[in-house]
Parts: structure tokens; C-alpha cells; sequence
């Protein structure tokens, strides 16, 4: 294994348990119709976390390895509209904290 950084969302309910990010608009012009989004986070519990964008989500259910994993999704270029919150997408834990260390679009 590999020393990796993350970002901690907060499950507590004073806290918002949600990470938004959005693509820079050159980047996500140039995009095919279809991309990979592959988020690398560390598999620590046994929550789940929902990854959304402005077409869809999925949810994924940790298995406590204490390794990092990636789940990747695949991801229409028109789905990516800034319909998350004002964001293209969202990482939020559910139910207890996730460690994030990376959304990863791929052309």
C-alpha cells in the first residue's frame, strides 16, 4: 500500500456530510460523450456513500478492508450540468464518516 491523503466528510448532523465539486468548463468541453468517474476512497466501515451528478446517482457500501478502492462509474457528458447544488457532482456519506481521495474524470 501507498501512503494517500484524504478529505473527511462529517456524518454529524451539525456538519455537512457532503463534498460538491465541479469540472473547469475548457476541460469539460472537451469531453467524449461518455467518461469514466472513478472515486478512490478509503473502504473503512461498513456505511455507504452516494456519488451523484446531474443525471443519476449510485450508492456504494464499504466492506471495512481499511484499504483504499476505487468505484468507477460510467458518466454521459450531457449528465454533467452543474445540477448537483449548483455543482457538477456529490460525495456523501451516509450514515457515518467516508474518507475521499479523489474524484477522477477520464476521457
Amino acid at each position: 500500500d501507498i501512503g494517500v491523503t484524504g478529505v473527511q466528510t462529517c456524518a454529524l448532523p451539525i456538519w455537512k456530510p457532503t463534498i460538491r465539486l465541479s469540472l473547469d468548463d475548457t476541460f469539460k468541453s472537451s469531453l467524449p460523450v461518455t467518461v469514466k468517474a472513478n472515486v478512490t476512497y478509503l473502504d473503512s466501515g461498513t456505511n455507504s456513500f452516494k456519488f451523484d451528478w446531474g443525471g443519476g446517482n449510485a450508492t456504494v457500501t464499504k466492506t471495512n478492508t481499511g484499504k483504499w478502492k476505487i468505484a468507477t462509474f460510467n458518466v454521459t457528458k450531457s449528465q454533467i450540468n452543474r445540477t448537483v447544488s449548483g455543482f457538477d457532482f456529490g460525495l456523501t456519506s451516509n450514515g457515518s464518516d467516508t474518507t475521499f481521495h479523489m474524484l477522477e474524470v477520464t476521457r
